[in-house]
């Protein structure tokens, strides 16, 4: 039986995700991107907020297979990183993936510009009914990229050891 995490725990985690995302050690007189980081897109709506859109992601876990689709799927400058957003945030039924040079993958990241096979630099979050599945940089976790950033699969682990597979499409 998964475990469950109380919604609030679940949003900790992703807040604190979200803030280790946004200590890039940049200067504080580099100017604002122009792009939306990682960071706005996943916290700039309001809780309940529904990220809609074409993107969809199937995520399977042991003997469950979980389903997302109308979100968001944006990019970095110059294709730097792909972050696919499903869902509402904050509710029980959210998906997020973040894959490349995102602010706080660390500097020997590659970027996601023509996609390929990515171990580091990756982040998987998928929450339904109030069961939150996490999959971060770990031995044998990926993140395969479609060149031209459209679609993709991932396989690896939760950080509880749980196997874990799917694909998005954006």
């Amino acid at each position: 039986m998964p475990r469950k995490l109380p919604l609030l725990a679940t949003m900790a985690l992703s807040l604190l995700f979200v803030a280790l995302t946004a200590c890039d050690g940049g200067d504080d007189n580099e100017t604002t991107p122009t792009q939306v980081t990682p960071t706005q897109a996943a916290t700039a709506a309001p809780t309940g907020t529904s990220l809609s859109g074409t993107a969809t992601a199937t995520v399977v876990v042991a003997d469950q297979t979980l389903e997302f689709k109308n979100g968001k799927c944006e990019k970095g400058d110059d294709d730097s990183w792909l972050g696919v957003f499903i869902g509402q945030v904050g509710t029980d039924s959210y998906f997020e993936m973040l894959v490349g040079q995102h602010p706080g993958a660390g500097p020997d990241v590659k970027a996601a510009s023509e996609g390929g096979e990515f171990t580091e630099g990756i982040f998987m979050a998928a929450i339904q009914d109030q069961t939150t599945f996490t999959m971060a940089p770990a031995e044998g976790n990926k993140i395969i990229v479609a060149a031209d950033l459209s679609s993709g699969e991932f396989e690896g682990t939760t950080i509880d050891g749980r196997p874990i597979s799917g694909s998005f499409h954006c």
